[in-house]
C-alpha cells in the first residue's frame, strides 16, 4: 500500500511541475515583462514559481507570504516579505510592476481555526469568503500596476487541493466530514481546508478592469485567470 500511495504521488507531482512550467510560460506569453522590471509572488510560498519565472527572465521578484520562507527565497535570489494572517498589505500603491498570484486567492476566506467550524453555515462561508477575497483582489489592484491573478476552475472534474473527483461544488460541510475519513488513507491531507473556489462572475466582480483568461487541460477549463497588462 505505502508504494503505491509513494507512487502515485510521485506521478501527480510530476504532473503539477508540467502543469507549473505550462503556466509560467503563459506568464511571459500574457504579461510580457521586461528585463528587471519588479514583480511581487503574492503567496509565493518557498519561492518554487518565482524561480520558474527568474529562469525565463531577469526579474526583480519579492516573494510574499503569511510562513517565514526568507532562507528558501534567498536560494533563489528573491526578496521575501512576511505578511500579516488579514487586513492591509504594507505595500504603497503600484508599488510593482505586476503582482503575481499563483493558486492563492481561493485560500482567502476565514481564519484557519474556524474553516472546520461546522456552527458556520454555508451562507455564512459563503459570504465571509467572499468579503475576504474581494479585500484581497482590491490589494493586488492597488498595489501592482498589472497583475497576474491565477486560481483553480470550479467545473474542472479534479479537486486540485484534494485530489479528488468531483468534489469541487460539495458544501463545505460535506468536505468537512468527508475529508474527515479521506485524511486517514488518502495520499492528500485536506490541512485546514481554508479554500472557498471561485467562479468567473465572481472573479470579473473582483478584478472588473481585468481580462479574463481560461486556462485549459484536456479541453476542460483548469484555472481561472485574472490579468491586467502595464500600461
Amino acid at each position: 500500500m505505502n508504494n503505491i500511495r509513494s507512487r502515485l504521488q510521485q506521478f501527480v507531482e510530476k504532473q503539477r511541475t508540467v502543469f507549473q512550467e505550462a503556466r509560467a510560460d503563459l506568464f511571459f506569453k500574457i504579461m510580457q515583462p521586461k528585463r528587471g522590471e519588479k514583480v511581487l509572488d503574492l503567496g509565493g510560498n518557498r519561492g518554487q514559481f518565482a524561480a520558474l519565472l527568474k529562469a525565463r527572465g531577469e526579474l526583480a521578484i519579492t516573494v510574499a507570504d503569511v510562513t517565514d520562507f526568507s532562507t528558501e527565497c534567498a536560494a533563489h535570489k528573491c526578496d521575501f516579505v512576511l505578511l500579516p494572517e488579514s487586513g492591509t498589505l504594507a505595500f504603497n500603491d503600484e508599488s510593482y510592476d505586476i503582482v503575481f498570484s499563483n493558486s492563492v486567492i481561493e485560500h482567502v476566506t476565514l481564519p484557519k481555526t474556524e474553516c472546520r467550524s461546522k456552527d458556520i453555515t454555508q451562507r455564512e462561508w459563503d459570504r465571509r469568503s467572499a468579503e475576504a477575497q474581494l479585500a484581497f483582489a482590491s490589494e493586488i489592484r492597488r498595489i501592482g500596476k498589472g497583475y497576474f491573478v491565477q486560481t483553480p476552475h470550479p467545473n474542472f472534474p479534479l479537486d486540485l487541493h484534494l485530489w479528488l473527483p468531483f468534489t469541487s461544488h460539495l458544501p463545505h460541510h460535506a468536505l468537512i466530514d468527508l475529508t474527515a475519513i479521506t485524511d486517514r488513507w488518502w495520499i492528500k491531507p485536506s490541512y485546514d481546508l481554508d479554500w472557498n473556489l471561485i467562479t468567473e462572475d465572481r472573479m470579473r466582480s473582483f478584478f472588473p478592469d481585468a481580462t479574463i483568461a481560461i486556462e485549459r487541460a484536456l479541453g476542460m477549463a483548469k484555472s481561472l485567470i485574472a490579468f491586467r497588462r502595464l500600461v
